[in-house]
């Protein structure tokens, strides 16, 4: 008997005890979780920037594209925002009054231009102000697409050239590049 009379006060005395976490071990998982969390921030701050610069991209393409179709015989002599607008080739969420409105809230200005070097050649440019942080994605969708691609006043692509990687990081390293793309009539 004395056995079981013991063996319900050791059991008793282990019910007392509560059930759960410690401030000391709340808080400990809460260190935890605050570093994985510091460690993955980055690159899901990165990835955010890239979707935006990837989004913007494909947004400048569609237009590009657009005018394209619109305009089936060059020069493209006629191309402003206003005819882009009347065109209706910016989408109806990116246009405030008489204004194209990119991505970021910034003024998108669609014109003819000129290819470096040339005289108005008939072609057409996309001016986008981009932030740096989506800036190289921005730009490295849009190279493979374009005749000329202008960052700030550095060109990083030229007619029948390669973007160039190295001048492109330096000139996206810039707070608020405006990035002209540029494509002559085809």
């Amino acid at each position: 008997m004395q056995f079981k009379e013991k063996k319900k006060i050791i059991n008793t005395a282990k019910s007392d005890k509560q059930a759960g976490l410690t401030m000391i071990e709340l808080g400990a998982g809460l260190v935890i979780l605050a570093i994985i969390a510091a460690a993955i921030a980055p690159a899901i701050y990165k990835n955010m920037k890239n979707a935006e610069g990837s989004s913007a991209a494909k947004q400048t393409m569609t237009m590009m594209s657009d005018i394209h179709t619109k305009i089936r015989r060059p020069p493209y002599t006629a191309v402003t925002n206003s005819w882009a607008i009347a065109a209706k080739i910016p989408d109806a969420n990116s246009i405030s009054g008489t204004s194209i409105i990119n991505y970021w809230g910034s003024a998108v200005t669609v014109a003819s231009t000129k290819l470096t070097g040339g005289v108005n050649n008939g072609a057409v440019s996309i001016t986008n102000p981009v932030p740096p942080d989506s800036c190289l994605t921005y730009v490295n969708e849009v190279a493979p697409m374009v005749d000329e691609l202008v960052i700030g006043t550095t060109t990083v692509k030229t007619v029948g050239g390669k973007l160039n990687d190295a001048t492109a990081a330096t000139a996206c390293d810039v707070s608020g590049a405006t990035i002209s793309v540029i494509m002559k009539d085809s």
